[in-house]
Order: C-alpha cells, then structure tokens, then sequence
C-alpha cells in the first residue's frame, strides 16, 4: 500500500476461532519526508491573472505521500516553500516578474498559492518551488520543477 485505502484481511490458521464484523487499525499515515512535489501545477491562463487552480507543493515520503503532519510553527517546524520562475526573461523577455511566489507556510505537508501571477505572455513557463533560504524542512532540500504551462 502506498496511501490511505481500505482492506480486508482474513487470517486462518488452525484452533482459531472465526469471527464476522470489521475491525479498523490504522497503517502508518505517513513515512519520513524525502522531497517536495508539485501536488497542483500552474494551468495556461492571461497574464496578471492569478493561475487557477491554486498551484500546491507538497512535502512528501519516498512513496510520493504527503506527509500531513508538517505545519510551519508547529513542533519547531520553521520551513516555508517559495515559487521562482527560472526561465522568466528567456520566455517572457526583460522585465518578466512572478508574483504570489511566496514563501507560504505548510499546512498539513501542503504549501498553497493562491495568487500566483506573471505579468508578461509566453510560452512554455515553468514554476521552481524550493524550501526558502534560511528555513528547513527535514529531508526536503531538492528543488523540483512544474510541467511546462503558458501566459497569454
């Protein structure tokens, strides 16, 4: 199993008595954080308009879980994520800006921008979300990369 899910699981053996009904017990939630993901991409949209939906990264474990017990401010948790956009001027050209980049706290492993914009047409943007500088967030160092999405 690699996220939540049901199962049903019968255990026979000889002298043991057989039971009908369910019985719940939970499997680890979550593993160790191993990296971030971008959970929600950006979408093609107008320039100096927020990209909908929200763009999302997630911290997750090394299944590709996100791990939903890292919040900023909580259990000495300082780590926040930020947006960049690397290839801004080869794109849009001189004077390309993104903004709503951040840095966002995480809530529940999840990092959400709810107004990412960039001010000039292009095509073939790509978002960079990394742990901001001077903040932490365990096993989470390795930037990645969104798919490739454009302004208009």
């Amino acid at each position: 199993m690699t996220a939540a899910d049901s199962l049903q699981i019968t255990i026979t053996a000889p002298g043991i008595t057989t039971q009908s009904g369910n019985r719940s017990f939970a499997v680890g939630p979550f593993g160790n954080p191993a990296g971030l993901s971008i959970r929600q991409g950006p979408s093609n949209t107008n320039r100096a308009t927020n990209i909908t939906p929200a763009v999302t990264v997630g911290v997750i474990d090394a299944f590709g879980n996100v791990v939903s017990n890292l919040s900023t401010g909580t259990n000495g948790l300082t780590g926040t994520i930020t947006l960049t956009l690397p290839n801004a001027t080869t794109v849009g050209g001189a004077g390309t800006v993104l903004s709503g980049g951040g840095p966002a706290n995480l809530v529940n492993g999840l990092a959400t921008f709810p107004a990412v914009q960039v001010n000039n047409p292009g095509t073939g943007y790509q978002l960079r979300a990394a742990v901001t500088t001077g903040t932490s967030v365990p096993g989470s160092t390795a930037a990645v990369l969104s798919l490739l999405f454009n302004i208009l």
